[in-house]
């Protein structure tokens, strides 16, 4: 299916003059004449989400999801872990803050995304390649096992060799252990793809990071957690992965779904080695910050700083102990 897009007379770096002094790209300036071709309709369809061209600049316009029409942080998570990738050499999609209006005049804020591979690829969501976990016994969360297994299965039956193959299950294990340490909740099989090139298939780079780093909470909630400690601790330790698994303690686990999981990642040698090597090493968050808002051009918030940092932080402690065996 050939994608439809909307078309602004705009290019992005154009988009520059539209940035308001709290770093959000003002759209609500540009006339867009919204067009039901190009709405996105995989994902949230109660959201504000388009595909359109600036000049032939390709992007996803997002809005921001509100439950109870209750805001959160989770647009600046997206650039937030953009820029920790980044650090990481993990491909990443790019993203940038807006407000727009929506049909109905509304202004929201959102994010938009600058397609993150040519439009001439496949680009397959591993939900795609697996089909549906129907024997679950997760809610809203697929088996690790599951996922592993026929991911390789899917693979075989597309006729990619064993080194292709191995190298997909490698950086897939790799960016689950990734979205582990940013506390990522949402990061459900629709939220990884793979392109699909001629004689190749390779993961794509990560996208959809909004429920990362504990900043999806309601503003109120995140609040309270900035003053609470313990509760912070508690929260950060429940975020769990949408992959995975759990392990009773009597089968060797550690009865908490995101640290089984880990420890199902790292009896990979190579899965092992990248999280000792790479992930266990502190980022330091204050220069993601930095870089975040020289995007911006505007400071972040000051509660968004403080719990992406200790969301982090506190989650780092509790990575690196498994990864070390000392827990």
């Amino acid at each position: 299916m050939v994608r439809k897009y909307l078309e602004v007379d705009y290019s992005l770096k154009e988009l520059e003059n539209f940035r308001d002094k709290e770093g959000f790209l003002d759209l609500t300036k540009i006339n867009f004449s919204y067009n039901k071709e190009a709405r996105e309709l995989r994902g949230n369809q109660n959201r504000l989400k388009y595909w359109t061209s600036f000049k032939n600049e390709k992007v996803l316009l997002k809005g921001e999801i509100k439950l109870d029409e209750i805001s959160n942080y989770g647009i600046y998570a997206e650039l937030i872990v953009e820029e920790i990738s980044k650090f990481l050499n993990i491909p990443a999609a790019s993203y940038d803050l807006i407000k727009i209006k929506d049909d109905k005049e509304n202004i929201v804020k959102g994010v938009f995304s600058v397609l993150m591979h040519d439009e001439n690829l496949e680009l397959i969501s591993l939900h795609d390649l697996i089909g549906e976990d129907n024997d679950s016994e997760y809610i809203d969360a697929v088996d690790y096992n599951f996922a592993i297994n026929k991911l390789e299965l899917s693979l075989k039956k597309m006729g990619y060799s064993s080194s292709i193959i191995n190298k997909n299950i490698l950086d897939f294990k790799k960016r689950l252990a990734f979205a582990i340490l940013m506390l990522e909740t949402d990061k459900h099989i629709e939220n990884y793809s793979f392109v699909k090139d001629t004689n190749n298939i390779y993961l794509s780079p990560n996208y959809d990071s909004e429920s990362s780093l504990l900043l999806d909470n309601d503003i109120e909630t995140i609040q309270l957690l900035l003053n609470d400690y313990e509760a912070l601790k508690e929260a950060t330790d429940i975020a769990n992965p949408r992959i995975g698994l759990y392990r009773k303690k009597e089968e060797g686990g550690l009865e908490s779904f995101w640290k089984d999981t880990l420890e199902a990642l790292i009896e990979d040698d190579v899965v092992y080695d990248y999280c000792n090597d790479i992930l266990a090493h502190e980022i330091d968050m204050d220069k993601i910050f930095e870089k975040v808002e020289k995007k911006l051009k505007a400071e972040l918030p000051s509660d968004v700083k403080l719990l992406a940092k200790y969301a982090y932080l506190v989650r780092l402690k509790e990575f690196q102990k498994i990864v070390k065996g000392l827990i």
